[in-house]
């Protein structure tokens, strides 16, 4: 037996999907959708008229998803906000889908803002599927806000690997694949410049990514030119080698008792911290082109922790400044980066 879920009470029109019945209000209908209106008005020209809640004029829509309708419907009767508190992404997608169908994308905009916030604010959303289904959402919409809020995300977040290998429609259910009229991002439309959103995608990354290793690079001139020389607090045995602690007075390795004392350099200091860097698979800094910006910004910032420098001075040692200064200054380049601007992509379609 098939569910028949009341949306609005006084409803006149009994959508009937493949397995629920919506009961609907007929002028509710015609005014948020002229595909709607259009398909009310044929109603009329067959000599049907519109009927009352206990006789609701039933109209067949087999081929919807039933749940997305059901979104759809009681958004457009301002009803979904206490229903549907939150939204899943693929049927988020689902509703978009249907919205455009039916030309009603213009009524739903409110709501679906609320679901994009509650949803990124509430889920795993650096995950490239769900940051694809969700900046494909609110391209759609016409979200301008969240848009460059999760394509600055995506920016972030690939690699060069995920956004060779992604192919727009890959993140999207079915349904979305063959929208007719739709554009977005990820061209979903052969009105749209092939991948010129991936594209547009791809340069963002490379700035951010960079930016950030011309940081890693000004950190290692200014500790190359940078001739201040402090005394080191650890000794090395003159005998075999070895660095040892400030207090040893003999090397227990060698039994020796002559030591040199260790300068913190300009030349030391660099082959230090290309050491770290090398630790933290930073260097060479080539290789981040291929990882993700928020990936190479973890690695920066364990150089800190890898330091194991130590020196007799009463200043802060050049290194150990700048790892700190590179630190804050790649925290600077993720917070400054920006994603797609949706009114420029309007635009260009």
């Amino acid at each position: 037996m098939i569910d028949r879920e009341i949306i609005n009470e006084s409803g006149n029109i009994l959508i009937q999907t493949s397995s629920k019945e919506l009961l609907i209000l007929s002028k509710i209908l015609a005014l948020a959708s002229p595909v709607f209106k259009a398909m009310l008005n044929l109603k009329f020209l067959e000599g049907i008229t519109i009927r009352s809640v206990h006789n609701p004029l039933e109209l067949p829509l087999p081929d919807d998803d039933p749940d997305a309708l059901a979104v759809l419907f009681y958004t457009l009767h301002f009803s979904s906000q206490r229903k549907f508190p939150k939204l899943g992404a693929d049927l988020q997608l689902d509703v978009t889908y249907l919205s455009d169908k039916y030309d009603c994308i213009t009524s739903i905009y409110g709501e679906s803002g609320r679901w994009l916030r509650s949803l990124s604010e509430s889920e795993s959303d650096h995950e490239s599927p769900m940051l694809w289904k969700l900046s494909t959402i609110a391209f759609l919409i016409g979200h301008v806000d969240e848009f460059s809020n999760l394509t600055t995300k995506l920016v972030l977040n690939l690699t060069a690997a995920e956004l060779n290998r992604t192919t727009p429609n890959s993140a999207l259910p079915e349904t979305l694949k063959g929208m007719s009229g739709v554009l977005s991002i990820l061209k979903l439309s052969s009105g749209v410049r092939p991948n010129a959103g991936i594209g547009a995608l791809h340069r963002l990354r490379t700035r951010v990514v960079c930016d950030m290793m011309g940081e890693a690079e000004e950190a290692i001139d200014g500790l190359r030119h940078d001739q201040q020389e402090f005394e080191t607090g650890g000794k090395l045995c003159t005998a075999c080698k070895r660095y040892k602690p400030p207090p040893t007075k003999k090397c227990h390795n060698c039994r020796n008792d002559e030591f040199l004392s260790l300068y913190c350099d300009a030349g030391s200091r660099v082959c230090e911290f290309l050491g770290v860097l090398s630790s933290a698979n930073v260097w060479p800094l080539s290789r981040q082109m291929e990882d993700s910006a928020v990936a190479f910004q973890s690695k920066l910032e364990s150089i800190q922790s890898r330091l194991h420098h130590n020196y007799n001075g009463y200043n802060r040692c050049p290194l150990s400044q700048a790892a700190k200064t590179l630190k804050d200054k790649v925290g600077r380049v993720l917070t400054q980066s920006e994603g797609l601007d949706l009114r420029v992509l309007q635009r260009n379609i």
